[in-house]
């Protein structure tokens, strides 16, 4: 507990630092760390940054969670999702360092993490599948039947595509951090994508990117009703400000493929929402994804749902989900469309 070196006899024995950013959520907290604790071993750490506003979480990790494993930092003021992910990078002591949040890591993934990384020391970026949890590990999001080393970076982007936002998935080489233009990265703090500002640099970089095939992380979605933040600036405008600013470093081909998957999700995340009566300000929002998606020929596909009224939408959004659910092939096809 407290700013203590972990279980390892030196900081140079650390191979992997497992950093947990957590607000306000113990319960959430503890589902994790019951999962992932007895999977430690040495060459491995725990970092807890607490970004709460009080001192539970405090309280619980020093009474049940007390191990030689757990360094456990609590932030004096309130950093926001992107300083608590810039101070869980700074703070672990590993190589390589995994974030991880709300979600677990199921049983068998550290050390399967573990036999990459030591076999294969030029690694800097690992993509860990996931699947959600109500779902089952049977549905994963990428489906990809074995790991696999992706042959350049470009076809990380067109493979994992907006997926590179999901932070309890990805794991960097923290040497591949330790160059990042600093003040570069801290015009996006406030983004709620720091993170993955810092992928798209440790991919712009040399090194070896692995794909891990099992979806070895449980991921539990915030429902949009239950959420406490506006998800549309980040996934609308934040990926794609974050997205453009490394495309000297990838091919054009691929970051447009990226970018019009992400494109896909936001556009029917919107749909969704007008359909169920939680819709926020359509119209200013078509207009900002306009300004930056008006080149996409997906943007001009989507455009006439958003002109459509709204009892229509309803309406195809009912018949969508009635054939999506009783015809898998249809399914299998709509999920290989950018849009979808």
């Amino acid at each position: 507990m407290g700013n203590k070196d972990s279980n390892n006899k030196k900081k140079s024995d650390i191979l992997l630092s497992i950093g947990v950013i957590t607000y306000n959520n113990p319960v959430e907290l503890r589902r994790f760390l019951l999962g992932v604790l007895p999977q430690m071993r040495p060459g491995v750490e725990i970092v807890i940054n607490d970004n709460s506003e009080n001192l539970e979480i405090a309280s619980m990790v020093k009474n049940e969670f007390n191990s030689p494993y757990v360094r456990y930092f609590k932030n004096e003021t309130n950093v926001e999702f992107d300083g608590n992910i810039i101070l869980a990078t700074e703070r672990s002591l590993g190589k390589y360092v995994w974030w991880c949040g709300n979600d677990e890591i199921c049983e068998g993934v550290i050390q399967h993490v573990l036999n990459v990384l030591r076999k294969e020391p030029d690694v800097s970026f690992v993509f860990v599948n996931f699947y959600i949890a109500d779902q089952g590990s049977g549905n994963p999001a990428i489906k990809i039947d074995k790991d696999k080393f992706f042959k350049d970076n470009n076809q990380v982007l067109e493979e994992i595509a907006n997926i590179l936002g999901f932070m309890s998935s990805i794991i960097i080489k923290k040497e591949k951090f330790a160059n990042i233009d600093k003040d570069k990265m801290n015009s996006f703090i406030g983004s709620g994508f720091i993170n993955f500002f810092i992928v798209m640099h440790v991919l712009a970089q040399n090194g070896k990117a692995y794909f891990v095939a099992y979806p070895y992380v449980r991921c539990y979605p915030t429902l949009p009703e239950m959420s406490h933040y506006d998800g549309f600036p980040i996934f609308g405008v934040s990926f794609f400000r974050v997205a453009k600013n490394f495309e000297k470093y990838f091919s054009k081909k691929s970051l447009k493929k990226m970018l019009a998957k992400n494109f896909g999700h936001v556009w029917r995340g919107l749909l969704v929402e007008n359909v169920k009566g939680r819709s926020i300000a359509p119209i200013r929002r078509l207009k900002i994804l306009f300004k930056y998606y008006w080149n996409f020929p997906e943007f001009w596909i989507a455009l006439p749902f958003f002109l459509m009224l709204r009892f229509i939408n309803v309406f195809l959004y009912k018949l969508y989900k009635k054939l999506e659910g009783s015809n898998q092939y249809l399914k299998q096809k709509l999920s290989k469309i950018p849009w979808f």
